[in-house]
C-alpha cells in the first residue's frame, strides 16, 4: 500500500509540473558580446545585460538571429530590458521582435544603437536614448508602435532610413538643429504625429521622411538645402508649407512649395483646399506635384508653364482643367484617377497624349484635344466609365494598348481612315459600344482588342489584317455575324469564344493550317457556321477548326458560299500524237462556271512533275465546249511525254483571276495523273 501511495505522489508532482507555465521552470543566461552577458528572469520577465563594451551584431532572419529571438520564452514573454552601465553599443537586431517589451533602460555609457536594434518592439512605450549616443542605425526603432516620445541626443547628426518608421504613437517630432540629415522614411508612417518641428541646422530631408502624419503645416528653416517634395506624402491634413524667407533653395506661394526662383512648382500639400493659381513665373509643374490633393477644386495654369511631370494632378479633386498650348512636355498619368473630373481640355503642343493620361476618371464625360495632338498613349482613357465624347485626331494611325478599355459609356467611335493598328485590349469592356466601321488601312488587330463589346452585332475586318489574335471578340455576346476579308494566317485561342449569338463567320481566304489555330477558338459559341467562298474548295477538306477546342471538341459547320466564278477539275485524258513517235499528250480537263457580276480576266494551270519537283504554268485561252448552264470546258495539256516518263505523276491545279462584285484569285482542287495509269485504266 505504501509503495502504491509513493508512486501516486510522484505522478501527482509530475502532473503539477506539467501544468506550470514554461516560464516558471527556468531562467536563461548566456553571452551576447565579448564582454557582455545576459540573464533572463522568467518570473519577473526582465532581461538584464551586464558587462562592458559592445553587444554582438545579429541579423533579422536565418541562423544569425539574436539569442533573445531564438529563445521563444524570452521572445514571447519578456516585458522589460535593463542594459547595464559600461555597455557602449546596442547590437544590430539584438532585440528584434520582442513584442511584449514595454520598457527599456539604456546606460549613460551608450554610444551607438545598431540597425534594427529595437525593430518591431511593438509594445515598447518608453526607451530614453542617453545623451552620449552619437549614432542611430537604420530601422533602429522601426515599428515601435507604442513609443510615445523620443528625444534625439545632440551628438546625433544623421537619422537614417526608417530609423523611427511606423512609430505611430508619437504625437510630436522634434528634430534639433544638430541633426543635419533626416533620411528616407525616418519618421514615415508616424500616423499620430500632429506636430513636426525642424530646427535651424537641418539640411537634408529625404523621401517620405515624415509621410502619413497628422500635421496641418510645417516650417522649413533657412538651413534646408535638399527637401524631397514627397517628404510629407500621405499626410492628408497637411495644408501649407511655410518656408523661411532666408532659405536660398526654396520658397512657398500660398502654402505651395516652389524652388527659390518660383520657376518650378515642387509640391502642393495634400490637404490644400480650394482653387489654386500657379505662379506666373512657373515653367515646370513637377511630377506628383498635385498628387492626391483631394480638396483641390480648380487650377489655373499660366502660359509660362512648358512642362507638367508624371502624375502631376493624379488623384486630385479637380472637376475641370485646361492645359495650355505652351506645354510641350506632358508626363504620363497627368490626370490619372481624378474621380471628380468631368471635362478636360488639353491644348498641349505635344505629338501624342501621354500614357494613362486621363485613365480611371469615372466622372469624365468629355475630352477635347488641341490640334497638335495626333496620337494617344497606352491606356490614355481606360476605365473612364462616363466618357461619351473624345476628340479623334484626323491623322491618327494607332489606337494603342488599353486606350479605351473599360469605357463602359462609350457608344460610338469613328475611326479615321489612317488608323493602321488597334492595340491589345484597346476597346475591351466597352460594353455599350455599337457596331464600328474599321478603316481599310488597318493591318493589326491585337489580342482582346474588342473583347466584351456587348453592343456589337456584326463587324467587317478589312483585307489588310492577316492575323486574328486570341480573345479578339471573346464575350461579344450579341455578335451575330463577322466578315473577314484578308488572307488570314493565324487565329488565336478564344478569338470568338463565348459568343452564343454568333451564327456566321465569313472567311475570304484559303484555309490556314490547324497548327496556326489556338485552342478554343469557338469555345462556348455553339451555333456558328464557318463560311468560305467557292473559290477555295480546300476548306471543306482541311476543316482547320475541327477539334481545336479545349473544353468541348468543335466539329465545324462549313458552308461554301457561291460568290464568284467557279472552276472544278473534271477528268484527265490521254491522247496519241499525230506523229507516231511513241510519245503521249496528257490532258487535264476543267469546268468553268461563271457568276453574274464577276469577270474572269485570266485562267491558268500550274503543273508539277512530282519526280523532279519542277513546276510550270500554262495559260488557257480557249473554251472547247459549253453547257446549258453557261459553264464551259477548258483543257491544259502536258505534251510530248516520252516513254521513259510514263510512270511520272503530274499534278495540275487551275486558277482564275477575277474582278467585279468579287475580286481576287480562285482555284480548283489539285488533280493528279500519269500516262501509265491512264493506259492501264484503258485496258
Amino acid at each position: 500500500m505504501k509503495r502504491i501511495t509513493g508512486v501516486l505522489t510522484v505522478l501527482i508532482i509530475c502532473a503539477a509540473l506539467l501544468l506550470l507555465p514554461i516560464s516558471a521552470l527556468a531562467d536563461y543566461e548566456g553571452s551576447c558580446g565579448e564582454n557582455v552577458n545576459y540573464y533572463y528572469n522568467s518570473e519577473t520577465k526582465v532581461l538584464t545585460l551586464t558587462g562592458e563594451g559592445a553587444m554582438n551584431d545579429y541579423t533579422m532572419s536565418g541562423n544569425g538571429r539574436s539569442p533573445f529571438y531564438q529563445t521563444a520564452v524570452i521572445r514571447n514573454n519578456c516585458e522589460r530590458i535593463e542594459v547595464g552601465e559600461g555597455i557602449t553599443h546596442v547590437g544590430n537586431y539584438i532585440f528584434f521582435y520582442l513584442t511584449h517589451v514595454t520598457e527599456c533602460v539604456l546606460p549613460s555609457t551608450l554610444e551607438t544603437i545598431g540597425d534594427g536594434a529595437f525593430q518591431t518592439c511593438s509594445g515598447m512605450v518608453t526607451c530614453a536614448i542617453p545623451a552620449g549616443v552619437t549614432s542611430i542605425g537604420e530601422n533602429a526603432f522601426n515599428a515601435c508602435r507604442a513609443m510615445t516620445s523620443v528625444e534625439i541626443p545632440a551628438g546625433v547628426t544623421v537619422l537614417p532610413k526608417n530609423s523611427f518608421n511606423n512609430c505611430s504613437a508619437l504625437t510630436e517630432i522634434n528634430i534639433p538643429g544638430t541633426v543635419t540629415t533626416v533620411g528616407q522614411s525616418a519618421f514615415g508612417g508616424c500616423t499620430g504625429a500632429q506636430t513636426i518641428i525642424l530646427g535651424e541646422g537641418v539640411e537634408t530631408i529625404g523621401l517620405t521622411a515624415f509621410s502619413s502624419s497628422q500635421i496641418t503645416e510645417v516650417a522649413i528653416p533657412a538651413s534646408v538645402t535638399s527637401l524631397s517634395p514627397d517628404a510629407f506624402n500621405g499626410s492628408n491634413n497637411f495644408a501649407a508649407f511655410h518656408v523661411s524667407a532666408d532659405n536660398a533653395a526654396y520658397a512657398d506661394v500660398g502654402g505651395v512649395l516652389y524652388n527659390k526662383e518660383h520657376t518650378v512648382l515642387l509640391k502642393c500639400p495634400a490637404g490644400f483646399s480650394g482653387a489654386y493659381e500657379i505662379d506666373a513665373a512657373c515653367e515646370t509643374v513637377s511630377s506628383n506635384a498635385f498628387e492626391y490633393c483631394a480638396q483641390l477644386t480648380g487650377v489655373t495654369i499660366p502660359e509660362s508653364v512648358t512642362e507638367i511631370g508624371d502624375n502631376g494632378f493624379m488623384g486630385s479633386g479637380l472637376t475641370e482643367i485646361t492645359i495650355p498650348e505652351s506645354v510641350t512636355s506632358l508626363g504620363n498619368g497627368v490626370l490619372q484617377g481624378c474621380e471628380s473630373l468631368v471635362t478636360a481640355t488639353i491644348n498641349a503642343n505635344v505629338p501624342a497624349l501621354s500614357q494613362y493620361c486621363i485613365n480611371g476618371c469615372p466622372s469624365l464625360e468629355t475630352v477635347v484635344l488641341g490640334p497638335a495632338i495626333q496620337g494617344y498613349g497606352n491606356g490614355a482613357f481606360s476605365y473612364d466609365t462616363s466618357l461619351t465624347s473624345v476628340t479623334v485626331p484626323e491623322n491618327l494611325t494607332e489606337i494603342p494598348e488599353a486606350c479605351f478599355q473599360g469605357c463602359s459609356a462609350l457608344t460610338s467611335f469613328e475611326f479615321p481612315a489612317t488608323v493602321e493598328t488597334i492595340g491589345m485590349s484597346a476597346f475591351a469592356d466597352c460594353v455599350a459600344l455599337g457596331n464600328v466601321t474599321l478603316p481599310e488601312a488597318l493591318t493589326t488587330l491585337s489580342t482582346s482588342a474588342f473583347n466584351h463589346c456587348m453592343g456589337f452585332t456584326q463587324i467587317t475586318i478589312p483585307a489588310g489584317v492577316t492575323r486574328i489574335e486570341g480573345q479578339l471578340f471573346g464575350r461579344c455576346q450579341n455578335m451575330t455575324e463577322i466578315w473577314i476579308m484578308g488572307e488570314i494566317s493565324f487565329v488565336g485561342g478564344n478569338a470568338f469564344g463565348n459568343c452564343p449569338a454568333l451564327t456566321a463567320v465569313h472567311f475570304n481566304c484559303p484555309p490556314m493550317s490547324s497548327s496556326n489555330i489556338g485552342w478554343g477558338v469557338f469555345n462556348q459559341t455553339p451555333n456558328v457556321e464557318i463560311h468560305y467562298p467557292n473559290v477555295y474548295p480546300d476548306w471543306d477538306r482541311v476543316r482547320p477548326f475541327d477539334n481545336n477546342n479545349a473544353y468541348n471538341p468543335y466539329y465545324g459547320n462549313y458552308v461554301e458560299d457561291q460568290v464568284a466564278a467557279d472552276v472544278d477539275f473534271v477528268r484527265t485524258e490521254l491522247r496519241d500524237r499525230a506523229t507516231e513517235d511513241g510519245k503521249r499528250d496528257l490532258r487535264f480537263v476543267f469546268r468553268l462556271t461563271p457568276m453574274e457580276g464577276v469577270t474572269v480576266n485570266r485562267r491558268y494551270v500550274d503543273f508539277t512533275n512530282t519526280s523532279t519537283g519542277d513546276t510550270f504554268r500554262l495559260r488557257c485561252y480557249k473554251n472547247f465546249s459549253g453547257d446549258v448552264d453557261g459553264s464551259v470546258i477548258f483543257t491544259a495539256v502536258v505534251t510530248g511525254i516520252e516513254e521513259g516518263a510514263f510512270e511520272t505523276v503530274f499534278t495540275a491545279q487551275a486558277f482564275l483571276d477575277m474582278s467585279g462584285d468579287w475580286t481576287g484569285t480562285g482555284y480548283s482542287n489539285t488533280a493528279s495523273a500519269s500516262v501509265s495509269g491512264l493506259m492501264n485504266d484503258g485496258e
